[in-house]
């Protein structure tokens, strides 16, 4: 064992001696990448956050405009096929102990749920998050163009129920508030379980809502 570590050790010192003069992978970057990383560290910081080296945190405006619909689609669902989407939820969002001295991954994704374990109504808000971002998906690719990129952002969609405490940013003449974005770990667990538990829900507001544009009533569907 203690001979495959040193191997590994001396393979990850060669490859990142030889990035040093190696440019990042993604086209028109000039930056050299970073350690033993196929691209620089800003690239791979959002190919670590958002699932992809170009991938860009989604705000909530430009999905919100869905909302209503999913709302109206939610009502509408059986009672007893709600309960059972809300109790899924409530499985996958349950924080459980947090301790405060380890830095495990399952520690990390507990502080993070544990975040928004009292925020109100927080199952039904999570369910229309996760709705509208994967409509979003379905209907304008553009934007979350794969499956990682929807994932982590179902995740983030989620945890931003209740945002970390921000930062600030010098925008030119003024100081903007930014949140800063829940951990990687977490946005890609929560993300992939909630699609996972609920791709039957998802396909059916696809399947109820195929042409979000051609009529009247599934204009609310339409990001405005």
């Amino acid at each position: 064992m203690p001979r495959t570590l040193n191997r590994m050790r001396e393979a990850n010192r060669d490859t990142a001696q030889a990035n040093r003069i190696r440019h990042c992978d993604v086209s028109g970057c000039p930056k050299f990448r970073s350690y033993t990383k196929r691209y620089c560290r800003w690239h791979a910081e959002r190919n670590r956050r958002y699932g992809h080296p170009l991938g860009r945190m989604i705000t909530r405006k430009v999905y919100q405009g869905y909302f209503p619909g999913v709302r109206r689609l939610i009502r509408q669902c059986p009672s007893e096929t709600l309960a059972v989407i809300y109790q899924l939820l409530r499985e996958i969002l349950f924080p459980g102990p947090v301790s405060k001295s380890s830095r495990s991954r399952a520690n990390l994704l507990r502080s993070e749920l544990q975040r928004i374990a009292h925020v109100p109504r927080r199952d039904e808000r999570a369910l229309v998050i996760a709705t509208s971002l994967f409509l979003l998906s379905h209907h304008n690719p553009y934007r979350l163009p794969d499956d990682e990129r929807l994932t982590r952002m179902i995740g983030h969609g989620v945890l931003q129920l209740a945002p970390r405490p921000g930062h600030y940013h010098f925008r030119g003449d003024h100081w903007q508030s930014c949140g800063r974005p829940a951990g990687a770990t977490a946005t890609h667990t929560i993300g992939s379980k909630i699609r996972e538990a609920l791709s039957p829900w998802f396909l059916h507001c696809i399947r109820s809502y195929t042409s979000p544009t051609t009529t009247k009533k599934n204009k609310e569907f339409c990001p405005t």
